[in-house]
């Protein structure tokens, strides 16, 4: 099985190591401790928390394995890197920088030492009972967030360290050559760093793009099978009309960036008007083209990445609520057969009537033939499980507010959800979202599982995320979307118009 050293840029600004998550399994297979101290106030003895965990950040030379569907493979630090990697770790200043299960972002977490193991004898870390070899980085991490300690450091839902940076492998840095520019190198960096993000940390991923975004790519490819590349495109704009002819699946990072080079190379269309007529259409289909443009734009609005937006671009385009629009009828129509809908409709802005693609205006995210996407509805089946006592954490039942485990994967996602929806509504509704409510809806739908489900649902997990996004949605409209919806109302704010406490 093949050993890879990763190693350090110091010059490289995305190199390093960014922030440090505490994890229920951690790669280094080493847990952190927590401690305490005693002390002696007239005559009583009370525990006074620090509430500091100490355990390692890097082993130096010890092997961690990683898999890539089926390539297996193992990483390893060297004791130089793993020093670089603790003192960039500072210079850059991100003692403050922690997350949960390589997820959700925490406040009040700070690493508040930080040191190199010298000695095999007398290190700090033998004093309680941390047997890690000379070379280790070792952090103490002072944990001020009341929610951290109490649920996830205390129960033990949470085990020790686990590191998040970018590095590189040296026979691969090697292998791009001296004939790339620096924008290029740029681009490529960015792309391993996004594939080794979603492998490394399961991050969400999206291949809901239309047809025709990928109709586009593969159009493209069999162009260049008869007529090759020429002096067309990047490596990155290349490797992006593969993935998108595949339908692979794409990072929130590459799809802001898909956004960005469509924008910006929109007018290239007016130059180049087929494949052989220069690089711009060619290389703007290479990216999913008008479509991709379309979708990539709806699905950076709907995860809160973009707001919603309406101008003029030029006289043939405008944007108006966050969709594309064009000033005849014509061009409307074949926007919509790129689409995959029917006919077009029509707006006014700026005291001219511009044609936009489908019978109606999409707002909501499409799917692969271009149809809006319904909004999630409440779980509703009358399946009946066939193992009613459940397995795992699908143990507990539906009525009550806790019995069912929550994860610490789950409750980092869980607290994602409450964050983003927080940011983007609570000040508009006047009210939002607790972690702790949301695990309560989460810990009934894994306890609903037990007892019926649909048969295409897999997992308790899945079922109990459906509730959430459920509540969700119940939250942000005043109402539910199935009316028979009702078993969480006592779990609502209290302003909410469909509380039971109101």
């Amino acid at each position: 099985m093949r050993i890879i050293e990763l190693l350090i840029d110091e010059d490289a600004l995305l190199s390093g190591i960014e922030a440090i998550s505490i994890v229920d399994k951690p790669a280094i297979e080493e847990n952190f401790i927590a401690l305490k101290e005693q002390t002696k106030v007239n005559l009583a003895e009370i525990d006074k928390e620090k509430r500091i965990l100490m355990g390692a950040a890097l082993i130096p030379n010890k092997n961690i394995y990683r898999t890539d569907g089926e390539d297996e493979y193992y990483i390893y630090f060297s004791d130089d890197t793993v020093r670089k990697a603790s003192e960039l770790f500072l210079m850059r200043g991100n003692q403050n920088k922690s997350t949960l299960e390589h997820e959700a972002e925490l406040n009040g977490l700070t690493v508040v030492e930080s040191w190199i193991i010298e000695d095999d004898v007398h290190d700090k870390s033998r004093k309680y009972g941390l047997d890690m070899p000379v070379g280790t980085w070792m952090v103490s991490m002072k944990v001020n967030n009341e929610e951290v300690w109490e649920n996830y450091v205390k129960t033990g839902l949470v085990k020790g360290f686990s590191i998040e940076g970018y590095f590189t492998d040296k026979l691969e840095m090697s292998k791009m050559g001296d004939d790339i520019n620096e924008n290029e190198a740029t681009e490529i960096l960015f792309e391993i760093q996004d594939f080794l993000d979603s492998k490394k940390y399961e991050l969400k991923t999206f291949n809901d793009y239309p047809e025709s975004v990928s109709n586009n790519a593969k159009k493209v490819l069999k162009y260049v099978d008869e007529n090759g590349w020429g002096s067309c495109g990047t490596a990155v704009g290349k490797r992006r009309a593969s993935q998108l002819a595949s339908r692979s699946n794409l990072t929130v990072s590459t799809i802001k960036r898909m956004y960005s080079f469509l924008s910006r190379h929109k007018s290239d269309l007016e130059a180049s008007k087929s494949y052989s007529d220069g690089c711009g259409k060619l290389m703007y289909d290479a990216w999913g083209g008008l479509s991709a443009l379309s979708w990539s734009r709806s699905k950076l609005r709907g995860l809160g990445e973009i707001e919603m937006a309406s101008m003029v671009i030029d006289d043939d385009y405008a944007v108006i609520n966050d969709r594309l629009a064009f000033s005849t009828k014509e061009m409307a129509l074949k926007g919509a057969e790129d689409l995959g809908c029917e006919g077009y409709h029509e707006h006014e802005m700026n005291g001219k009537t511009w044609y936009m693609p489908c019978k109606q205006h999409i707002l909501a995210e499409v799917d692969s033939k271009g149809n809006v996407k319904k909004s999630p509805k409440a779980p509703k089946s009358d399946t009946p499980n066939k193992n009613p006592k459940g397995k795992g954490s699908a143990k507990g039942d539906a009525s009550g507010k806790t019995g069912a485990k929550v994860s610490a994967k789950d409750r980092a996602s869980l607290k994602k959800k409450s964050d983003e929806f927080n940011k983007k509504y609570k000040s508009k509704l006047g009210y939002g979202v607790t972690t702790g409510v949301l695990a309560s809806v989460f810990q009934r739908g894994l306890g609903a599982f037990n007892t019926s489900h649909s048969p295409k649902v897999r997992s308790a997990s899945q079922w109990a995320f459906a509730r959430v996004n459920a509540y969700l949605y119940l939250i942000r409209n005043g109402r539910p979307q199935n009316p028979k919806y009702t078993t969480d109302y006592d779990l609502l704010p209290k302003k909410h118009p469909k509380s039971s406490k109101a």
